[in-house]
């Protein structure tokens, strides 16, 4: 709703236009279009989840708990 909310009132379009919905729809289905087909956004994206997946494992490395010790 907020994104929604956003979006109408950068184009000045009221939250009861009923075109609204279908704008908002219509821009987001580009946007999501050309994030697909943007190889280093995918790989980016890709990337960052590696590095959160692996972020409790540096933690107990920076603990020294890393491979069953303490």
């Amino acid at each position: 709703m907020t994104s929604l909310a956003s979006f109408a009132h950068a184009r000045g379009i009221a939250l009861t236009d009923p075109e609204l919905i279908p704008t908002f729809t219509a821009n987001a289905g580009e946007q999501l279009a050309a994030a697909l087909n943007d190889d280093a956004l995918l790989h980016g994206t890709r990337t960052e989840r590696l590095f959160e997946a692996m972020e409790p494992n540096f933690e107990m490395i920076r603990k020294g708990t890393a491979c069953g010790e303490g």
